[in-house]
Order: structure tokens, then sequence, then C-alpha cells
């Protein structure tokens, strides 16, 4: 198919996607999908079935933070966490800022009280402390509410997930996240008010049960197998997560319908009940024994995207493709063939972000994962991502083409891959990965130019001795390569730190030197230098 052609029929596939609304597990845009998805395999000639399966579902149409206040009402939009509790509760405030401190440090005092916490974005859309971990440890603690506010800007309110199917014990409290001004303006008042401060929270949530189901075909081959997966509901519109991956993937099966000749059996897999965690875990138990015979797995995921740069004033496009992070079950084999295909593609920037210490969906690729077979997943995850903002001007037509063609690519160089090299090089140190990829001969780059840089937070902002400190990649451009390791020097001659975020503690007050050095896979190495004051 033509190119021009290809990347029209790519586009229009998404926002069909997108037309059917929010694709809800159980919801009738969710089985729309569905059928849509059925519907184009089918016609390709592949036997795709549609398995069913009960799931607890979520519906809410509002809910609301507010206080009073001289007399006044300040009432805050928020978005709940998946699966908490509607209805309204009220109650005195206990604020435990960002939450780094142990849990066990402040546990003590949230009964019968609604907790509030910050938290700042870490990849765009994990908090750097996870809000639904919290949740769960109030909740536990006989806290009435939770509320949670984050630094993402433009009153985005992103939404999480993590609350399984399984944790069924949870769920009986209200918890909410605001947006960052709406959370500076709950905070003054707080302060404001001291111990008179008082918190309502206000949903309409309900839990429910429907049935969702799970996209399955076999493209017939060999006794080995490759999973190719995807996940197709949403919470929101959906456009990034996850239509321009449904449409990606959609197109490689019917190409790969397409192959003669001898080659492993290509199993897909479509996962409804992600955005409640319900996802895969009904495909394992059905399907133990494909699972058993799978050689690698690799998912479509926030396949494309505009890049942005922001922050707390707003957000401008940065006129190239958003970051994407390339995770990776620590294999220097799947990680060189990911690089390539990237590269030549002009996919960047990108970052290496191991399956090992990034967060793998534990109800999607993460399924693979823990069962030790080789995954990878190649995902862009936009200020957008999980909000009601991912519509479809946030993806340009060539980016899904793009990226279709590439992840098309790897899955051929997947299915001529040895499967018992694979498994050899699978979950290797991650020092051994990046010896493996990373030229010992290094060029040392000035500090930020057109096709190179990287931000980066610290908190709390001025940390005292003996505190833990929090640091984490915030936005990266990065064209000469991918990036593979990411190195941090705390300036005070101790062991450093790797990867995309980090931790630390200083024993003594003063003012020390942070250096990042970003390395990828040409032997560029670039240094980020950025001040910081112990207290």
């Amino acid at each position: 198919m033509e190119n021009k052609v290809l990347e029209k029929k790519l586009y229009d596939t998404m926002c069909d996607l997108v037309s059917f609304g929010y694709r809800y597990p159980g919801s009738e845009a969710e089985k729309k999908a569905a059928r849509y998805i059925l519907k184009e395999l089918r016609g390709a000639g592949i036997d795709a079935q549609y398995e069913e399966y009960e799931a607890r579902c979520y519906r809410y149409t509002r809910q609301t933070v507010s206080l009073q206040k001289d007399g006044r009402t300040f009432e805050f939009e928020s978005h709940p966490i998946w699966l908490s509790k509607g209805g309204t509760v009220s109650g005195p405030v206990i604020d435990i800022g960002y939450g780094i401190e142990p849990v066990e440090k402040w546990i003590d005092q949230v009964r019968g009280k609604i907790v509030v916490m910050r938290s700042k974005i870490f990849m765009t859309v994990f908090p750097t402390q996870l809000v639904n971990h919290i949740y769960r440890a109030v909740e536990d603690g006989g806290a009435l509410g939770f509320v949670a506010w984050i630094d993402a800007p433009c009153g985005i309110r992103s939404r999480y997930d993590e609350i399984h199917e399984d944790h069924y014990t949870y769920g009986k409290i209200p918890g909410a996240v605001l947006a960052e001004r709406d959370g500076m303006m709950l905070a003054d008042c707080l302060r404001e008010l001291g111990d008179k401060a008082e918190l309502t929270i206000a949903s309409d949530g309900e839990v429910f049960k429907d049935t969702s189901g799970d996209i399955f075909a076999l493209i017939p081959g060999n006794e080995k197998i490759l999973a190719v997966q995807t996940h197709y509901d949403s919470t929101h519109w959906g456009a990034v997560d996850n239509a321009a991956a449904n449409a990606a993937w959609i197109y490689a099966a019917k190409e790969l319908a397409k192959l003669k000749g001898e080659h492993p059996t290509i199993m897909l897999v479509g996962n409804s009940g992600h955005e409640n965690c319900i996802g895969a875990r009904h495909f394992m138990q059905r399907h133990a024994d494909l699972v058993a015979k799978t050689y690698a797995c690799i998912n479509f995921d926030g396949l494309a995207s505009t890049g942005y740069s922001w922050s707390e004033r707003g957000v401008i496009p940065t006129g190239r493709d958003d970051l994407r992070f390339v995770h990776v079950s620590d294999n220097p084999l799947l990680l060189e063939m990911i690089c390539s295909k990237l590269e030549k593609y002009n996919l960047l920037p990108a970052n290496y972000a191991p399956l090992s210490t990034s967060i793998a969906n534990e109800d999607l690729e993460g399924m693979f994962y823990d069962r030790e077979i080789p995954t990878m997943l190649v995902i862009g995850k936009p200020i957008w991502y999980h909000s009601d903002h991912d519509t479809v001007d946030k993806v340009q037509p060539e980016q899904i083409l793009k990226s279709a063609l590439c992840h098309l690519e790897m899955i051929e160089e997947l299915l001529a891959m040895d499967a018992d090299e694979l498994k050899k090089n699978d979950r290797r140190p991650h020092a051994e990965v990046v010896a493996a990829l990373v030229p010992e001969k290094q060029t040392a780059l000035e500090e930020c130019g057109p096709e190179r840089g990287f931000t980066f937070n610290i908190i709390p902002d001025i940390p005292k001795a003996g505190e833990r400190v929090y640091l984490y990649q915030t936005s990266v451009v990065h064209d000469p390569g991918v990036i593979i390791d990411t190195v941090w020097d705390f300036g005070d001659g101790s062991e450093p730190g790797r990867g995309q975020f980090t931790s630390h503690t200083y024993d003594s007050a003063g003012r020390y030197e942070v250096t990042v050095t970003v390395n990828d896979d040409k032997g560029n190495a670039v240094c980020y230098r950025r001040a910081l004051w112990i207290k």
C-alpha cells in the first residue's frame, strides 16, 4: 500500500475508534470498538474472537472537593481514583505533603480524617509518589477520604487506575485527584484555617458488574509463539492511549496474515479492562497453554504523539515527536534491535527504561514479563495522557505511519530471532546491558543544543541533612541516538545513581552540584548540572 494511502487509513482508523467515545470497560463504546476491530481483522481473513468475561466497572459523572472559609464555599472539581467509593464524606484534614516520609511516621494520625497530599508528575503520567499506594495505606489507617493534587499544567486532572479487581477490600473511601492550581488554592486555604479546616468530598461514583472481553486470534505457524499485544479501551477519548496504537496493531496484524513459509505462530492479543486493571488476567488463565510456548511479547501502547514542553505556566509544542520510553526486559539483543529501528524511522527522542526498574503495567505487558518472557514496549506519554485532552489533534498522520512501519519491522525481526538466544540474554544486569550498547569511546557534547536538552526535578525543594531527596527526569530532547544510560553524580563523593529517577540522602548541610550524564548508543555523553542546597 502506498505510504500516503496507508497514512490516511491509519489516521482514519484512530479517528473512528475515538468517535465511539470514552471506551470504559463494559461500556457500549468499548463494545463498539471491539466490534470494529473484529470486523477489520476478520475482513483480512483472520479468525478473531471476542472472549467475554465479567468485569467490575466504574462510572461517575461528577466529583467535587470543597471547604468553607470566611463564609464562602471553595469548590474544586476532581477526578475520582478508580473504584473508590461514591457518596459524600466530611471531616478534618491532615496534610502529608509529598508523602515522601515513611508511611509509619504519619499513618497513626489519619483515622477519622481526610488525607491531603501533593504529587509531582514523573515521566508525564506517573506521580512521584504513587497516589494509589498512599490511598490504600490511608484507607487501612482508617481515613475518611483522600485528596491528591498534581503539578500537571492547564487544569489537567489525570486519572489513576491502580485499584485492582483482586484488591476487593479497597475502594471503601472516596479518593480524589485535583489539578495543580486547584491544589495550590486548597493548600493555601488549609494553611490559613489550620486546625479548623474541614473538607467535603462529594461523588456520584458507582461500582457495578458488566461484561467486557479480550480480542484473540492466532496466525498459524510453528510451535513457538510470539505475542503481539495491545489494549483497546480508554477512560477518555484516548487518541494517544490507545487508538493510534490500535490502528497500527490492526495494520500489522493484516500484514502478518500475509506471511508465507516457516515462521513462529503469532498470537494477537487485544485486552480490555486495562483502565480498571483487569486486563490480561482473564486471557492468561484462559490461554495458559499458549503462554507457556510464548518466547517473546511486543506491546503496542502510546505509539504516536506530538511532543510538548510543559511547566506549571503552560504547554508548548516542541515541533518533534514526544519522548518515547523503551521498556525492555533488560535484554541487550532486544534493545539493540529496537534502537536501530527507532533511529531508522527517526522516532526520537527515546530513552531506555528497563522493565526491572520502570513500572510495567501488571495487567498488560507485565503479565508476560512476570512469566520471564522477553518483553518489549516502546511508549510515548505526553502530558495529555490519561486525561480528557487526549484527542485526535495530539497525533499527526505521519507519526502513526512511522510508528506502524517501525513496529511491523520489529515484529518481523522478532520472528527471525533465535528464541533460545533471546531467553539466554534476558534479565541481564543493567551494567551488562549498557556495556553491550554504549561504545567505549565516547564523545562529550555541549550541555544543551538544538538536538539535545534535559531537565529534572528535585524534591523536596530544600531538603534537610539526613532527609531522602528524590531526583527524576522531567523532559528530554536528544536526537543523536537512543539514551541508554542516565548517571547521577550527587556531588558529595558518594556512589552515583542510575536511571530516569533516583534518590539520595545527604549527611551534611551545604551547597552541592548535581551532575547528570546522559549516554546514548552512539557514544555521545552529555552532562547537565544543577545546584542543590541541603539545610
